[in-house]
């Protein structure tokens, strides 16, 4: 099954306004357009916007199984849907926008995958491979039991 890839983000600059800046991508233009940037600490761009990744406040990758046009579709109708009910069981008429559609909507249409490709602030992947591999959790700890046992093993053997 495919998937889609839809970004938000919501900057510093722009104060509580969020943005999708990326919509039904694959995962390399996921990769690509978002997360390598974003890792290396560089600029995001979108279409004729440029995002410095140091002003980002938070950034949502979110993973659906159908497209953003599908799924706001699908939210308006839904909304259209309850609207009606509710006129229908009211004993007047009650006028209630359709909703549904907006940006913050898609956070509940799919799985939140941001925590899978991106592992800290903007920059956090500057520091090459060699420097990742060191500080993962799981070769600090084989370290420093290796360390421990050496200078256990050195101290019994003096």
């Amino acid at each position: 099954m495919p998937y889609f890839y839809q970004v938000i983000l919501k900057l510093r600059s722009s104060g509580s306004t969020q943005q999708q800046v990326l919509t039904d991508a694959s995962e390399g233009d996921l990769l690509a357009k978002i997360v390598t940037p974003y890792k290396k600490g560089n600029n995001i761009f979108h279409e004729s916007t440029v995002f410095d990744s140091n002003d980002i406040e938070m950034i949502k990758i979110i993973r659906t199984s159908e497209t953003d046009e599908v799924i706001r579709d699908k939210l308006l109708n839904e909304s259209i849907r309850r609207n009606d009910e509710l006129n229908r069981q009211s004993d007047s008429l009650v006028f209630i926008s359709p909703s549904g559609g907006y940006v913050e909507d898609i956070f509940e249409a799919g799985d939140d995958v941001t925590d899978k490709y991106l592992k800290g602030p903007p920059g956090y992947g500057k520091s090459g491979p060699l420097q990742e591999f060191i500080y993962n959790p799981w070769v600090m700890a084989v370290g420093t039991g290796l360390i421990v046992a050496a200078v256990v093993a050195w101290r019994n053997w003096n």
